[in-house]
């Protein structure tokens, strides 16, 4: 199976990584040191296709080209290595906690703050095919059940690049998309009005829903340009869940790296109760009051075509 995949994977990369920058690399050489030479000189070279000249020629380029050639050999070593290394990542997807709680339950509302593209992954697919199954059981059934997810935008380059065709504008029409088919209210919270609603958080809810926790240890530090800064790129806020059982409210987080998922129920108090805080303030700006209707402005569709 090795050489299968060393097949498969040179095939991907041989082209990009390996043929093209030779052939670069040749003609370019080819350019500068022998028809620029010879055009200042009036003259063409004197090689003819076959003969001597010509595999001398060959010989002295290769002589005098051998760090970019071992270069261009190294390189595409390094990707097929990485290559290979990828293919062999273990792949986990760990949601018995998920199926478990969806027993029963009457409503899921979900934080998404996952790039888009890694909403395709097998893993990310199957956790979402889990509850759309459980859903259209229910559907057929007496009892309700209400599926809602919000999306949270931490930087303006990741948000405008939902918009541009080469980065991230396929993955999050065929994102919303899917929503649309299994009639999955799809929210979403800019930068800016992220950035307002964590502020009204105290810092020790921020230092409970964030992975890294470090900057929210002080309140005077979070309001430290530089730290909003450190804030935007490391600490994004752990995925979770509110699962609704009648009267009964369950918190489902998410754990995501690489190829791996696990989701596990919050049993801690405290981190339970800062994550119900989190819901309260993302439904008050998302949701009309009184009402599990999303205001025009907020329904991520309307963004993508509005």
């Amino acid at each position: 199976m090795i050489f299968t995949l060393l097949k498969r994977i040179f095939r991907e990369h041989a082209g990009v990584h390996f043929w093209v920058p030779i052939v670069v690399v040749a003609l370019l050489s080819f350019l500068l040191d022998f028809v620029l030479p010879s055009w200042q000189l009036h003259q063409l070279p004197s090689w003819t296709l076959f003969g001597n000249s010509w595999l001398n020629g060959l010989e002295s380029w290769l002589a005098g080209h051998v760090r970019e050639i071992v270069s261009i050999y190294l390189a595409f070593v390094w990707v097929v290595w990485l290559s290979v290394k990828k293919a062999s990542d273990v792949r986990w997807t760990m949601i018995g906690d998920l199926s478990d709680t969806l027993d029963g339950a009457d409503g899921y509302f979900a934080i998404g703050t996952i790039p888009l593209r890694e909403w395709f992954e097998p893993n990310a697919l199957l956790y979402l095919a889990t509850i759309v199954q459980h859903q259209q059981r229910i559907g057929r059934a007496t009892t309700p059940f209400r599926h809602e997810r919000v999306l949270l935008f931490y930087e303006e380059a990741d948000f405008k690049a939902l918009q541009a065709s080469y980065l991230d504008q396929h993955y999050a029409r065929s994102f919303s998309a899917i929503h649309d088919r299994f009639s999955v209210p799809l929210a979403y919270l800019r930068p800016k009005e992220l950035s307002g609603l964590l502020k009204e958080l105290d810092p020790g809810d921020r230092r409970l829903l964030a992975p890294y926790r470090w900057y929210a240890s002080k309140g005077a530090l979070w309001d430290s340009r530089l730290l909003q800064g450190v804030a935007k790129n490391t600490s994004r806020l752990r995925p979770f869940a509110l699962v609704q059982k009648g009267a009964e409210k369950v918190i489902l987080a998410f754990s995501k790296d690489g190829n791996s998922l696990a989701v596990e129920r919050v049993t801690n108090a405290q981190e339970e109760s800062a994550c119900l805080r989190l819901v309260g303030l993302i439904e008050k700006a998302v949701y009309k009051p009184n009402s599990r209707e999303i205001w025009e402005h907020a329904k991520f569709g309307k963004y993508l075509c509005p």
